[in-house]
């Protein structure tokens, strides 16, 4: 049978109902599922990627849990209300020399 790698990665678990229950729920089958909070495993913030590296090798599928919020992280850029002639953040629009290179979000 194969397992799977859940990495939560949730700043506060215990203020997450959803995420608690789910996680809680995974845990009742540690024979499908290994269970892999990122904060709680690195509460200085300090990732040891060899180490997640081969936790994740160990296992044959992935699954990465996280705050929907984070995908907002764009717009609490100053720069994401900027004009199209200054903006910073935001990708400007491709030119035919330039589409297959796309810009990166953010300059910062």
């Amino acid at each position: 049978m194969s397992k799977t790698l859940v990495i939560a990665a949730h700043p506060n678990i215990a203020q997450s109902a959803v995420n608690k229950r789910w996680l809680a729920q995974l845990r009742r089958y540690p024979e499908r599922f290994t269970v892999h909070e990122l904060y709680a495993a690195y509460p200085d913030g300090k990732i040891d990627i060899a180490a997640e590296q081969r936790l994740a090798d160990a296992h044959q599928a992935l699954v990465l849990q996280f705050p929907v919020y984070w995908f907002n992280a764009r717009l609490n850029c100053p720069c994401a209300t900027a004009t199209p002639t200054t903006a910073r953040c935001l990708p400007s629009t491709p030119s035919t020399a330039t589409r297959a290179t796309p810009k990166p979000l953010c300059r910062r």
